[in-house]
């Protein structure tokens, strides 16, 4: 009975981080998108620990979980969270292992709609007043809200300038020059209007890389073969290529109210999933790094 309290302890504490806010998102899941964006695996140490407050400790025992040895399980990214319990002396330690990404983003292809996904809170989540999160200083989120239309152009040697129209204006009326491929940009206007953003390569002699995540409430159209590295979400538009050639898209592809046909997506881009870059990007949006306990296994020792 001593024993079973104290395995009941151990888990107790491992249910109430990943149940109660103040530890799952305040501390959790920032602590998890740290390690995604940089890359590392292993042991975490000591910065894997959660400190639990407001909680009654048995003499002796610790008030802390500890996330432990995040690495990859047949290509899925996994944690272990590890949590000591003590009753009248008698000791026990619980590990919980948990996937760290959302499923929902890993086992549906390189589009994700409502056609594959069926849990509308899950796109609430994302398009419902869209936003992007935890960028560090040295990342550039442009948000416009004031322009019709959008174009990201690609000049070469890593340069983008995007110009902003206006009223169906045939000369920019603001431009933004980027000194990397990398662009981070949400494009929609708060009376619900549609808005459109094309990509053009202005530098024919370069295959145009871009990377990153494009938002758009309304239509994307891309003029030439490019080679987007990133994730691209469309709210109640659709996507059309204007080129001989088709454009690269590895990474994701996001949905909402989907104006098009979903499959012309397929058929007029070379359009292919990669872990990796979705990986990378997905973790600036709202409910990509979702983790969640799948097991839970006693007398495991702490590393």
């Amino acid at each position: 009975m001593k024993s079973t309290q104290s395995s009941y302890r151990a888990e107790d504490k491992i249910y109430i981080c990943f149940n109660e806010d103040k530890y799952y998102r305040e501390e959790l899941i920032p602590m998890l998108k740290y390690y995604i964006k940089y890359g590392h695996e292993g042991n975490i140490g000591d910065k894997g620990k959660i400190f639990l407050k407001d909680i009654s400790f048995s003499s002796g025992d610790t008030n802390y979980v500890k996330v432990t040895n995040i690495h990859r399980e047949n290509g899925i990214l996994k944690g272990e969270i590890v949590s000591t319990g003590i009753y009248d002396s008698i000791e026990k330690t619980a590990t919980g292992m948990f996937n760290i990404i959302n499923f929902k983003y890993i086992n549906n292809g390189s589009i994700i709609s409502k056609n594959n996904v069926e849990d509308e809170e899950f796109f609430k989540d994302i398009f419902d007043d869209f936003k992007l999160y935890d960028f560090e200083n040295k990342i550039q989120c442009i948000e416009s809200s004031n322009f019709d239309k959008v174009n990201i152009c690609i000049l070469g040697e890593g340069k983008i300038r995007i110009d902003y129209y206006r009223y169906e204006k045939d000369i920019p009326v603001h431009q933004d020059f980027l000194d990397k491929n990398e662009v981070f940009i949400i494009v929609n206007k708060p009376d619900g209007d549609k808005c459109q953003i094309s990509i053009i390569n202005e530098n024919k002699f370069d295959n145009g890389d871009l990377n990153g995540i494009i938002y758009v409430k309304g239509d994307l159209n891309i003029f030439d073969a490019i080679a987007f590295n990133g994730i691209i979400l469309i709210d109640d538009g659709e996507l059309e290529v204007f080129s001989e050639d088709k454009p690269e898209i590895n990474g994701l592809v996001i949905l909402n109210n989907y104006r098009g046909n979903e499959k012309s997506i397929e058929s007029q881009t070379s359009l292919e999933y990669k872990l990796g870059i979705v990986e990378k990007y997905g973790v600036y949006l709202s409910n990509f790094v979702e983790p969640e306990i799948y097991a839970i296994k006693e007398n495991s020792i702490m590393q």
